[in-house]
């Protein structure tokens, strides 16, 4: 496993939609989800410890494209290793899903700054500013951005098409709040953030 995944412990609850993922019925498994995101982050971050395999290993065993997603944008580290020392982009290629396995493999390809959070309270973000559209934030978040954490306050803009500060000038920000251990506030620039899992199918 990577540095940046760490295993949950394993609940009841989690540990059921684990098995009903593993049995193939993520019918049920995105009905649960859908009902509730931090759930869905929770789950994005176990591991299996028998096998050490997470629902992303699944999904790729699978070979679901849009769960694959989903998991990803909920905060599933892509590049996380079995038991057996096979990550998700492995399952995939070795069940013969070449598009599954080729999306794992190019979401691995992510340099530290954009890193997986560690932490299923935190949203993951992204670099791929050109799929960024604007959200207003609903709820009080936390995202883990650049290396760092942003608080973002509710009813405030995540990120428009304009970004006032550049990416490089606020990831030098983030970093060097985290260096003295502050948390930048999210209302003096716009991010990139996964706020919303695609679960849905492609049509």
């Amino acid at each position: 496993m990577t540095g940046s995944s760490s295993a949950r412990e394993e609940t009841p609850l989690v540990d059921r939609f684990y098995e009903l993922a593993r049995r193939g019925e993520w019918a049920s498994v995105l009905a649960g989800w859908h009902a509730s995101p931090s759930f869905a982050r929770e789950c994005a971050h176990f591991v299996k410890p028998t096998s050490g395999w997470t629902f992303l290993h699944q999904a790729a065993f699978a070979g679901a494209d849009h769960i694959v997603v989903g998991l990803i944008s909920s905060g599933a580290d892509a590049a996380a290793v079995s038991n057996a020392g096979e990550t998700p982009a492995d399952v995939a290629r070795n069940r013969g899903h070449r598009t599954t396995a080729t999306a794992l493999a190019a979401a691995t390809e992510v340099d530290g700054l954009w890193a997986p959070p560690r932490s299923p309270d935190h949203l993951p973000s992204s670099h791929r500013w050109d799929e960024a559209r604007q959200r207003i934030a609903a709820v009080a978040m936390t995202v883990q951005y650049a290396g760092g954490l942003v608080r973002i306050a509710p009813r405030r803009h995540l990120l428009g098409r304009l970004v006032r500060a550049s990416p490089r000038r606020l990831a030098r920000h983030v970093l060097a709040a985290a260096r003295h251990g502050r948390q930048l506030d999210g209302r003096r620039a716009h991010l990139s953030v996964r706020t919303r899992p695609m679960w849905s199918r492609p049509a």
